[in-house]
Parts: C-alpha cells; sequence; structure tokens
C-alpha cells in the first residue's frame, strides 16, 4: 500500500509540476469601439483569473504589403476561416444570394463578389448556458475554422474597400459578428473562368 500510494504522490508532483512549467496562454483582441483598461478579470466558466494588457493597435497583425492589389490584379480571393462561423445558409453565408451564389460581406458593403468553391469539414455542435433565462442554449451548427470560401471580384473594387475584408466576421447576423465568429483572412486567388463553378 505505501508504494502504491508513494508512486501516485510522485505522478501528483510531476503533473502540478508539469503546469507550473507550461508557458501561460495569450489571447490577442482587438475591441472596435471601447478598449478595455489594463487589470485582472475572470475568464471562462471556471472564472480563472486572467491579467489585461493592452497594447498599440500596430500590434495587431497586419496584411503583406501590396496585399490588396495582388487581390485585384488576381480577380479573385479566398477567404479562409481562422474562427467557427455561423451561417444561415448552411455551409456559407446566407449574404450569397441562392441563385447566383453572389452578394456583398456584411462588413464591406461595397464589395461584390461570386462564391466558386468552398472546402470544409464536417459540422461542430455549439451551444453553452444563458443566464438570463437559466437554460441551455439551443444547439447551433458552427462551420470549423479552416474552411475555405473561393469567390470571383465581380467589380474592380478599390483597395479600401477590400481592407474591410481583413480579419473581419462573414457571419450574417450581427450578434455572431460581436462575438468573433467567422473571422476570416483573404488572400489573392486566380479564377478559372474555363471550369464550371463547383
Amino acid at each position: 500500500r505505501s508504494g502504491l500510494g508513494e508512486g501516485m504522490k510522485n505522478d501528483q508532483m510531476k503533473n502540478d509540476q508539469m503546469k507550473n512549467d507550461q508557458e501561460p496562454l495569450h489571447l490577442r483582441a482587438y475591441f472596435v469601439h471601447q478598449p478595455l483598461a489594463a487589470g485582472v478579470i475572470h475568464l471562462g466558466g471556471k472564472r480563472r483569473l486572467a491579467a489585461l494588457e493592452p497594447e498599440p493597435e500596430s500590434g495587431w497583425p497586419q496584411p503583406p504589403k501590396g496585399w490588396w492589389q495582388e487581390i485585384i490584379q488576381a480577380g479573385g480571393l479566398t477567404l479562409t476561416l481562422i474562427t467557427p462561423a455561423l451561417f444561415g445558409a448552411g455551409y456559407r453565408p446566407a449574404w450569397f444570394a441562392d441563385e447566383s451564389l453572389s452578394g456583398s460581406p456584411p462588413n464591406a458593403p461595397g464589395l461584390r463578389l461570386r462564391l466558386h468553391g468552398v472546402a470544409n469539414e464536417r459540422w461542430q455542435p455549439h451551444s453553452g448556458w444563458d443566464l438570463a433565462t437559466q437554460k441551455p442554449r439551443a444547439t447551433r451548427k458552427l462551420i470549423p475554422a479552416g474552411a475555405v470560401y473561393w469567390c470571383e471580384l465581380l467589380d474592380n473594387p478599390e483597395p479600401k474597400t477590400l481592407a474591410a475584408l481583413w480579419l473581419t466576421s462573414l457571419c450574417d447576423q450581427e450578434q455572431d459578428r460581436h462575438d468573433g465568429f467567422g473571422l476570416a483572412l483573404p488572400a489573392p486567388w486566380q479564377p478559372n473562368h474555363s471550369t464550371q463553378d463547383a
């Protein structure tokens, strides 16, 4: 008995040491309207302590130089999800009209795109607890991060119009956009007009 107990105690000490040796996790967030002040907050369902440290806006990832001109020259772009997304039309945003598969992203209304293809994994369930009603929230189907959407530019947009797509949400619902779902990174893609759309 004492040998087993000692072994378990040693394992627990090793686990504790591994936890202490781990690097702290860092989360970078961008607040459009009102930045948060430095301080300590509770984060997550277990209310773990987290430290807030404001950084200058220049610390936020920026597109490579000439990125928007490359997209305009290519005539198309890919939109790769870096956070899971919630869409009204299942696998794709509802702002792509049903028949034409064209439309304008909510955060870039002056930009018109036509969807050519999609690559994604199976949907992921998403739910949670509604604090206001004290009941579980309905399960929703998330498109996982990593999904790619190939789109043709329908107009000749200005670079500043395309810039509205950088790390912005493609979700249909405003609250989903505020919650950080559906953030995407655009990249140049040249549509092949000789093949039929996917």
